[in-house]
């Protein structure tokens, strides 16, 4: 029940306006209670508009102010309050309306005008939600009654930082690639990247383990600029390598995309909307950077800015891993190619070389972003018979990856025909894990 409240007040106009039947909800103050529960508000509010849920705490929701069919609004749920934005750009109040009109939105759960008590003081820890008044230009706000400050704006938004929570670190692959974040692999062409990222690809896919490091299972959209039939080939020595029969839920794009046009985005999102609803996107591939890139210039800053906010689009609308696979630079072997703003917007970035001499390849962290380096990896391409012969009647091979305990030379393929490389392959043999040939 409601009476008066103490909460702040926008202007002295306001005094006294306390919401306390279904009938007043426009006026400027309401507050929910904490024992509200909060899911079956977004089960009722998906249910009704269509949807599905993120996580136990948010939805995508069909959009109530223009009907889409796209899931384009997210609501959550946060506390004792419920957040919505709209991907198209409507308004919050005017969503928030939409909803209130509809019996949606949660209200102070009164059914009874006849059992209000006006004089009843109000429960501790409760928040106030100012809704906008139509004859009025304020935001919505939100306060804290018990330390009187200011705790959100909605127009741009601003939180307290008192309100934002610290939380653990939740892995796609655990200790190298944090969901909702950018991360990058690069180096020279044929190194391997590639067979890194289908592996990857392929292991969280079916919730496999990536050589030892446990994965988070669900959907991956794998966006391939280059070499399909390849990558197809790698999917199937994987597959007949690990004993798996169906990859679950691994897709791959039969062409390219132009991730620096808006109109490509759009059409890529759609699709990704639909792989979504089917099981959550964990991973997205983009492979490579430079085939799906579009008419832009890598070199240039502001067309590299397109890109990074297409991919930081499709990060944020599913909250998945983003895997970037790109080459070095040619005067510069330690750094990706191109503008540099896309350094400035990773998250973790990953070096890849290659030591053809002993088909070996070593992902070595170069970025992090508010977490320790990981350790290196090495890992040996082993060769793979598909099973089925090719026009002329040979064995048709692929590779795979097999995580090896083997030092790695950077120099061997650079010297591969001297001395100390020969020397360096004796003592591999001689450690008992030889080479494959």
């Amino acid at each position: 029940m409601v009476g008066q409240s103490n909460a702040p007040r926008l202007n002295g106009e306001d005094e006294g306006r306390i919401l306390n039947c279904e009938t007043n909800f426009r006026t400027p103050y309401t507050h929910i209670d904490q024992n509200v529960n909060m899911r079956s508000h977004l089960e009722e509010i998906v249910s009704y508009l269509g949807g599905y849920f993120q996580d136990e705490s948010s939805a995508w929701i069909n959009c109530p102010l223009h009907l889409d069919s796209g899931n384009s609004a997210k609501i959550t749920a946060a506390g004792n309050d419920l957040h919505v934005y709209c991907t198209a750009g409507c308004k919050r109040e005017d969503i928030k309306n939409a909803l209130l009109e509809n019996g949606l939105w949660p209200n102070n759960g009164i059914e009874d005008e006849s059992q209000t008590d006006t004089n009843c003081s109000e429960p501790e820890n409760k928040y106030y939600i100012v809704v906008p008044d139509p004859n009025e230009d304020s935001d919505e706000q939100k306060y804290d009654q018990e330390c009187n400050k200011l705790v959100r704006t909605t127009t741009f938004p601003f939180v307290h930082v008192e309100n934002l929570q610290c939380k653990e670190p939740r892995w796609v692959l655990y200790n190298y690639l944090q969901e909702n974040s950018l991360n990058l692999i690069f180096g020279d062409p044929k190194c391997g990247k590639s067979f890194l990222a289908l592996d990857l690809a392929c292991c969280v896919a079916t919730g496999k383990d990536f050589h030892g490091l446990p994965v988070d299972y669900g959907s991956v959209a794998y966006i391939a600029g280059e070499g399909l039939n390849g990558l197809i080939r790698r999917k199937k020595a994987w597959s007949l390598a690990n004993d798996v029969q169906v990859v679950d839920y691994l897709y791959m794009s039969e062409r390219s995309a132009s991730l620096t046009d808006s109109d490509s985005v759009s059409k890529i999102v759609s699709s990704l909307d639909e792989l979504h609803n089917y099981k959550p996107l964990k991973l997205v591939v983009i492979d490579t950077l430079a085939r799906n890139f579009g008419d832009g210039d890598e070199n240039s800053t502001k067309d590299m800015n397109r890109f990074i906010q297409s991919v930081d689009y499709i990060r944020e609308r599913y909250e998945c891993a983003m895997l970037i696979v790109h080459h070095t630079g040619t005067a510069n072997k330690e750094r990706e190619r191109g503008a540099f703003a896309l350094r400035g917007a990773i998250d973790t970035g990953y070096k890849i070389e290659k030591d053809s001499n002993f088909n070996q390849i070593k992902m070595k962290p170069v970025i992090t972003r508010d977490t320790e380096p990981p350790e290196s990896k090495v890992y040996k391409l082993l060769k793979t018979d598909l099973n089925f012969l090719d026009s002329q009647g040979q064995q048709v091979t692929s590779a795979v990856l097999c995580l090896t305990n083997n030092v790695f030379n950077p120099q061997a393929t650079k010297n591969k025909d001297s001395w100390l490389d020969l020397a360096w392959k004796e003592l591999i043999e001689l450690l008992g894990d030889s080479p494959d040939q």
